[in-house]
């Protein structure tokens, strides 16, 4: 039920031809705070390069991993559309280089090419689709089958092809990885302990290969 690998990647190639003129480049170092929530949107940021997580933070300061977005992703989009503030943080999960365009000049753009529009609306709904997908995990898997979903949404959002594997370019933390699924950090580092001794994934550099036997296993389960 998601959105294919294909059209994903498509739209992220296309918005880092149509925008990368545009704006001013910033370079974010791994934590750095790009926006906080609460806040009114006046620039569009565009990744560049890196990957960039946003946060739900609550009053007592507690957060929790909404999405992870990688190069070619748009962000405060949503916020700019609905003319309302950030319901999310967001914070350079690696070291990332970001297009951060005014609000007027995206929305100059958008109003004179409906193309942008359209891959607008597919990024608009992929994100959708995912949060659907956390909310579907939560209401009916347990900790072990939100886990194994999640690394296989991880695997198209931000994959990258090693043979017949798939390695993820960032390095995230089991504690990342517990927040992703609502669940603890002794839980997922059980359960991907677990993963390894069945050669399900391995550690590459310190980031997760998963591998094509858990792939082949999974394929049903994603939503």
């Amino acid at each position: 039920m998601f959105i294919q690998k294909s059209t994903y990647q498509f739209y992220r190639s296309y918005f880092l031809k149509q925008f990368s003129a545009m704006g001013t480049r910033l370079t974010h170092h791994r934590k750095d705070i790009i926006e906080l929530s609460g806040n009114p949107v006046d620039y569009i940021y565009l990744i560049s390069t890196g990957y960039v997580a946003q946060y739900f933070v609550d009053a007592l300061g507690h957060s929790m991993i909404l999405l992870l977005l990688a190069p070619g992703n748009i962000f405060n989009e949503v916020t700019f559309l609905n003319m309302n503030s950030n319901c999310v943080a967001s914070v350079a999960h690696t070291e990332a280089e970001l297009i951060k365009i005014h609000v007027k000049d995206f929305q100059g753009v958008i109003e004179n090419n409906m193309e942008v529009y359209k891959y607008l609306s597919y990024q608009i709904a992929y994100k959708l689709r995912l949060t659907m997908a956390q909310m579907y995990d939560l209401s009916f898997h347990g900790v072990e089958q939100r886990l194994r979903n999640l690394l296989l949404r991880l695997c198209i959002q931000i994959g990258e092809s090693k043979g017949n594997d798939i390695r993820f370019p960032c390095y995230l933390t089991h504690e990342e990885l517990a927040q992703m699924i609502s669940s603890t950090r002794s839980t997922v580092s059980r359960l991907m302990k677990t993963f390894q001794e069945k050669g399900y994934i391995c550690l590459s550099e310190r980031n997760i290969v998963i591998k094509s036997k858990f792939l082949e296993k999974n394929a049903i389960a994603t939503f």
